[in-house]
């Protein structure tokens, strides 16, 4: 899958939803694709397109451990 349009289905994702974490995009984009993306390859495209832009953390509980993740929302 090209990662232009990764981009533009993780931006198209970002624009119906608003601010997102990190693992809502992750889910969010592999039910869309057909191979999806590693995480990896999610957090590159998040930190490199210049559409999108950081936010603060979020802290969950989980299953008894605390989880720390980034939200990331459309530039205005």
């Amino acid at each position: 899958m090209p990662v232009k349009k990764t981009k533009e289905i993780i931006i198209e994702i970002l624009e119906e939803e608003g601010e997102l974490g990190t693992s809502e995009i992750y889910e969010l984009t592999c039910t869309i694709l057909y191979h999806g993306v590693t995480m990896n390859q999610l957090t590159n495209i998040l930190t490199r397109t210049p559409q999108i832009q950081k936010g603060d953390f979020q802290s969950y509980t989980r299953n008894g451990f605390r989880v720390r993740e980034r939200l990331w929302r459309l530039k205005e």
